[in-house]
């Protein structure tokens, strides 16, 4: 087996998910890597898939606090331990300089919980329904299919819901909330392909046994506001910056004139306005995450180590300096800076595999 060495920390690893019929020919020199990262994937859908929470009745013994309907709430620890995981670095990448503002508010949000002795509800803006292209040379790069990105986010909400539930037994309910009617309104995104693309989310929830956990709150289901506005109702920009010029192209999955990036820049800041609140009379007076902020809103880490939007473009790999693989996402910005060597998946062939696998395992064991 090959060592890893220099030449892999100018690479990095975009997956493709594809079925075992569209799988290419094994590229002998990524054999390695490839191993690293199948390893990797293996060990996260094993604990999403396996790991529970025997340890829950012992822990919770220990603390004073009940499984059933006590009233739990007067114990003060419970909603102290409770914040110090959201805001752990393992799930918020964030200072707490940047969101003390928040702590009252969500402490209060808790105990309201807490007193009820229900589970937490907790929402996260996952983005409108597609993944942003990565090379918008080709035109139609724009990707509307699952891709580890979306098995690592549930990774870590099931990581977050083990944490919780070992001192909380109604643990939490975490809600993936899906904006494509802002998808659509800016960059005329196909509802139909959005929704397509949250369907197979929700199949990939529930084949990793996590539907108890994790639902779905789609924009078009809830609140079609884009009949209520014509487009050109919104304020145009006078100038926007390249970044700004260059987002906009990879969310649309090709090249426009920088006319046309003002136009959607300005669609999108009155867009988000609309949604944000109409999503909002629907959330209540929750918790709401974002993946990334630049402006003290709470984060929630979508992958390990992430402080990214996973639809902005591919959660893929790259080696750090111990020779270990870690995840990161690929942008075209990324691709353009970095050798970028594509390795092939069957995700599902691997779920079902790690399954069948487990419970070979436990009928070995039973007999």
């Amino acid at each position: 087996m090959n060592e890893l060495n220099n030449k892999h920390y100018e690479c990095i690893y975009e997956i493709i998910c594809v079925n075992q019929y569209e799988m290419p020919n094994v590229n002998v020199d990524k054999l390695y890597i490839e191993d690293q990262i199948l390893d990797y994937l293996k060990e996260k859908i094993n604990y999403i898939l396996f790991i529970g929470n025997e340890k829950t009745e012992i822990v919770t013994k220990k603390l004073g606090i009940s499984n059933g309907n006590e009233d739990i709430n007067k114990n003060l620890k419970v909603l102290d331990k409770i914040v110090r995981i959201l805001f752990s670095r393992d799930f918020n990448y964030q200072s707490m300089k940047s969101i003390k503002h928040h702590i009252n508010r969500v402490n209060n949000i808790i105990t309201r919980h807490i007193v009820n002795c229900e589970p937490i509800p907790l929402y996260i803006d996952l983005g409108g329904g597609y993944h942003a292209s990565t090379d918008i040379e080709h035109e139609g790069s724009i990707s509307f299919d699952i891709n580890i990105g979306e098995v690592l986010l549930l990774y870590q909400i099931k990581k977050l819901y083990n944490r919780i539930k070992m001192i909380y037994s109604p643990a939490i309910k975490f809600t993936i909330v899906i904006d494509n009617i802002v998808a659509n309104f800016v960059n005329d995104i196909s509802i139909d392909k959005t929704l397509s693309y949250c369907n197979k989310l929700m199949e990939l929830i529930k084949i990793l046994g996590m539907d108890d956990i994790v639902n779905m709150l789609i924009e078009s289901e809830h609140c079609n506001w884009i009949f209520e506005y014509k487009k050109n109702e919104y304020k145009k920009k006078d100038l926007v910056g390249f970044k700004e010029y260059l987002n906009v192209m990879r969310f649309l999955g090709r090249n426009c004139s920088l006319e046309e990036a003002v136009d959607r820049i300005s669609r999108y800041e009155f867009a988000i306005r609309i949604s944000d609140n109409k999503l909002n009379l629907l959330i209540g007076d929750e918790i709401r995450f974002v993946q990334r902020s630049n402006s003290g809103q709470l984060t929630f880490r979508s992958f390990p180590g992430g402080a990214a939007r996973i639809q902005c473009g591919s959660v893929g790999f790259r080696v750090n300096e111990r020779n270990k693989i870690v995840p990161i996402l690929i942008t075209y910005e990324s691709r353009e800076k970095y050798c970028c060597k594509q390795v092939y998946i069957d995700l599902m062939d691997l779920i079902y595999e790690l399954k069948n696998n487990y419970i070979k395992q436990h009928m070995t064991v039973s007999l």
